[in-house]
């Protein structure tokens, strides 16, 4: 009984997180709305904290808690040497929901609740899409703010290129990138795993979280769900995943070569491909700028928007930097993107199930936005995480290759992963 009721708070306290988290942008409210920033975080933490002490620590690996204490450190150094504003907020947000989020995703693992988290991330994403054809629809004012924000100040919805004569629907998530991410996050843990069992509630499911992402006007996304479904669905293994991506990838890739950039960038023609593929070109601008120590530790959690004004970054009209490694090379410099990065590769390929699959999803994502600062979105991402470095999780899984779990390096067998004992 006892055991089952640690299972529960541990459920609880991550459906909680996400609840508030997807419900709030917590980093890009303004006005009046910005009193709740504190709060939030606040509660995040004494969340976590609560569930440490309920477990008497944490299954995590020892090796991600260092990773993590040092890039604290880079943080410090970084921001020591720099003057922003609200840099402190943005360093201590981005260790704060990189904590929570591995130590609530290794709580899940050691009480075996990580189905019904996956359940709960796929009907949060659920309940947005059905939100955002709504919004598409009906054109409400954005909550909380638009994507958009004017020179006056008002901020406004984005207006779609994908869909001619609707606005871009973002939900309650602050952008239509961050729902739209959330939603294939949740087609992964569909098609890949045994989160929901029943192949026609799948096919609903998804066709539902499709609508939500073409209401977002996120051409990358739509393009990652196409293949996400042609990768993914009804895979038996990993090698038949790699082949469909193999088969399917080149004939993209030779006709990308084919067509050349300034092509693909008409071919798409909204900016939006031109200001990724400019992303390439700000590293050695920044290099041949920097000194050492900068080079080494960055500029700073909040330095963005200095260098754009100093023309150092991209310079178009979008003010996000919009790739997830560039920003960390901006803000962290090489030793933070170096662990921020050693520490994802390092839970894709000590996974054996969906955790893998989720956050090589999101990595992909990495080139198209900037995941880790937007909360709701590297909370996810650090679940991922803390569900791949659990040292529960070691334990469970043998190293003998003729053991009979073998399985579970398929996708296909992800599913059985919720049929094994408790870890």
């Amino acid at each position: 009984m006892e055991r089952q009721r640690s299972a529960t708070l541990t459920l609880a306290a991550v459906a909680a997180v996400l609840v508030i988290l997807t419900a709030i942008p917590v980093l890009r409210l303004t006005g009046s709305d910005t009193v709740l920033r504190l709060p939030v975080l606040a509660l995040i933490a004494a969340v976590t904290f609560g569930v440490l002490i309920k477990d008497g620590g944490t299954t995590l690996n020892p090796r991600a808690g260092v990773a993590g204490v040092a890039f604290l450190v880079v943080g410090c150094v970084a921001n020591l040497r720099a003057d922003d504003s609200y840099q402190w907020l943005s360093l201590g947000a981005m260790v704060g929901i990189a904590a929570a989020g591995s130590i609530l995703g290794a709580s899940t693992v050691q009480h075996d609740v990580v189905r019904p988290l996956f359940q709960w991330v796929i009907g949060l994403a659920l309940v947005q899409c059905v939100y955002a054809v709504y919004e598409a629809f009906a054109e409400p004012d954005p909550l909380w703010r638009g994507a958009r924000v004017l020179p006056d100040g008002e901020s406004v919805a984005l207006r779609s290129e994908l869909l001619d004569g609707f606005d871009r629907a973002q939900g309650t998530m602050g952008h239509p990138l961050v729902l739209a991410a959330l939603a294939l996050t949740a087609v992964t843990l569909v098609i890949a795993t045994d989160a929901v069992r029943s192949n026609p509630v799948k096919v609903a499911l998804v066709a539902v979280l499709g609508a939500g992402i073409l209401a977002t006007g996120s051409r990358n996304a739509v393009i990652l769900l196409v293949g996400l479904l042609v990768v993914l669905w009804g895979a038996a293994s990993w090698n038949v995943m790699v082949g469909r991506a193999v088969v399917f990838g080149i004939p993209v890739a030779v006709i990308a070569v084919i067509l050349g950039q300034q092509k693909i960038a008409d071919l798409f023609d909204s900016g939006s491909y031109s200001h990724r593929a400019g992303a390439i070109e700000v590293v050695p601008r920044l290099t041949s700028i920097r000194d050492f120590a900068t080079m080494i530790f960055g500029d700073g959690s909040a330095s963005t928007p200095r260098l754009q004004n100093a023309g150092l970054l991209q310079s178009d009209r979008f003010i996000a930097i919009d790739n997830q490694f560039l920003l960390l090379f901006i803000q962290y410099g090489l030793a933070g993107t170096l662990l921020i990065t050693g520490l994802l590769v390092a839970a894709i390929r000590r996974d054996r199930g969906a955790a893998r699959v989720v956050l090589a999803v999101w990595l992909v994502q990495f080139f198209i936005f900037d995941v880790l600062a937007w909360p709701s979105s590297a909370f996810v991402v650090w679940l991922a995480v803390g569900i791949a470095v659990s040292t529960r999780k070691a334990d469970h899984d043998p190293e003998d290759p003729s053991d009979a779990r073998r399985s579970e390096t398929a996708p296909g067998a992800v599913r059985e992963l919720w049929k094994s004992p408790a870890r």
